[in-house]
Formats: C-alpha cells, structure tokens, sequence
C-alpha cells in the first residue's frame, strides 16, 4: 500500500493547499465561485474513499471492488476535479511571474494537444481497454508501483476527459466534435463493460492476484462499470448542455468571450 499512501500524501497537500489558493485569489480581488469549492472538496471527498486502506483492501480482492475504485476515481472524482478547475485556480494564485510562465504553457502547442477532445479520450477511455483487454491489470494486482501509476492515470486521465468535454474554451467548432467525442467515448466504455461480463477467463486470469475467481463477482463488477459509466456519461452530457446554453454567440452574441465553468 506504499505507492496508495504516497497519492493519498499527495491528495492530503493539496487538500490543505486549496484553503490558501482560494483565500489568496479572494484577497486580492479576485473572484472564485463557492460552486468551484464544493466541486474540488467533492472530488477530493471520492479520491480519498477509493484509496482508503478499507477500500483498497476490498478492491484487491473483489472485481466489484476494483470497479468501485475505477468509478470513484476515473470517473466522478474526475468530472469534480474538471469542475474545481486547480490549474486555473493554481495560475490565479501564483505570484505574477510564475503566472506568466505557467500562462504560457497552459498555451502551448502540447498543452492544447493534450486537452484536445480526442487526445484526452484516447488517454481516459484507451488507457481502460489497455488496463482490461492486456495482462496489465493482473499486474497491477500483484504489483504494487504498477498499481499506483494505474491509479494516478485514472484519476488524471479521467479529470482530463471531463476537462475537455466540459471546460469553457467552447468554440462553434468544438460544439459538435465534443458531441461525438463524448457519444464516442461512451459507446467504447459500454462495449468494454459488455466484454468483462462476457469474459470470464478475466476471472481466471486474475484468480492468482487477488483471488478475483468469481464469475458472479465479475458480472457484478461488469454492471458497475456500465450503468456507473452511464451515468458519469450523462452528468457529462447535462454539463456540456448547460455550457451550451450560457454561450454568448448561441444568443447571436458571436464576438462575446467564452464563459467560466459552473
């Protein structure tokens, strides 16, 4: 559980460092939504669950607890964590020339590339099919470092995805590449979960790390990532409409600027 401590070290910092962000912004005339808050603390509330000791024990025995933690935090820590925005909050907060530099690389070409729609869906939902479609989720079971960079992907690949369906740099011809890419990106998810219920040499070939043998156990934890992911899909949807609804230019409002995240 070392590599699960160390995220669990790292959540606990910037739990205490969030406080102090929001404060400084504040101070100094700045404004950062209560609705922001609530998100971060919400999200920070489900990451911390899903790696408890508790939990984690549970999920290193249980199909039904592994999918419980792959929900927890590759999904709606995730969408919390887009909400709470901390790289914003982060820049809005740092001392001006900090703020400049880190301006400067939220713009740049590879930021962008990695925020793009499609990069980030290929990250969350590709990175789902090499975890449960490869050996690496046995070994991730055994190991105890593959586990915890599993871990950190869900959480940050997740957070990603969110970003880039629901965060505010909307443009006309984003509206429709999102549509898709979400649609896209739920289709794949549902295709996986439908595949580990049918696939129950996933039980067997986790039987030796784990003891994840049993085929109800399996089906169980096939049915949590379904309907869970369907309704993190759907959260996503409700978020994205919402955006739509506050753009400027959906008004006729076409050289208006974009507006914040709710």
């Amino acid at each position: 559980m070392t590599g699960t401590t160390a995220l669990l070290g790292v959540l606990a910092l910037a739990a205490c460092g969030h406080p102090w962000a929001v404060r400084r912004v504040r101070a100094a005339g700045g404004r950062w939504r209560t609705g922001r808050v609530v998100a971060w603390w919400v999200a920070t509330l489900l990451a911390g669950i899903a790696l408890a000791p508790p939990v984690q024990s549970w999920a290193h025995g249980d199909a039904r607890g592994h999918m419980t933690v792959h929900l927890l935090l590759g999904m709606y820590a995730g969408i919390g964590f887009a909400l709470a925005a901390p790289a914003a909050l982060a820049l809005a907060s740092a001392p001006p020339g900090a703020r400049r530099r880190g301006v400067g690389l939220v713009r740049s070409r590879p930021a962008r590339a990695l925020a793009h729609p499609i990069t980030a869906a290929i990250l969350d939902i590709g990175g789902l099919w090499l975890l449960y479609a490869t050996p690496l989720l046995a070994e991730a079971q055994s190991n105890g470092l593959v586990r915890t960079v599993v871990h950190a992907h869900l959480l940050l690949a997740g957070a990603l995805f969110a970003w880039a369906i629901v965060g505010p740099e909307l443009g006309r011809r984003q509206v429709g590449l999102r549509i898709l890419v979400l649609v896209a990106a739920g289709a794949a998810h549902a295709v996986l979960a439908k595949r580990l219920a049918l696939d129950l040499a996933w039980a067997g070939e986790l039987g030796g790390h784990g003891g994840l043998t049993h085929s109800r156990h399996v089906e169980a934890a096939a049915q949590l990532m379904y309907y869970g992911g369907d309704i993190a899909e759907l959260v996503l949807a409700f978020l994205l409409v919402r955006l739509l609804w506050r753009v400027p230019w959906r008004r006729g409002a076409a050289s208006a600027p974009s507006p914040a995240p709710a």
